[in-house]
């Protein structure tokens, strides 16, 4: 799952970065960021780590029962 996760955000970046237009859009994007957004930005992006996280725990946990079960 870690893994598609890294292929996604690597692919978005490549695709952001990959011509021109967008990353000059991507750059000036940048360029208007507050610090209140960057912070509100750090905090989703801590929120989401934690919640895809948390859900890789409940799948592994789920899987080992299973397996006990058997």
């Amino acid at each position: 799952m870690w893994c598609a996760l890294f292929a996604a955000i690597a692919g978005i970046g490549i695709w952001m970065l990959g011509s021109a237009t967008r990353r000059d859009g991507v750059t000036d994007w940048f360029a208007s960021l507050t610090p209140g957004t960057i912070t509100a930005l750090v905090l989703l992006l801590t929120g989401l780590l934690a919640l895809v996280t948390g859900l890789i725990g409940l799948i592994r946990r789920a899987q080992r029962r299973l397996s006990e079960d058997r």
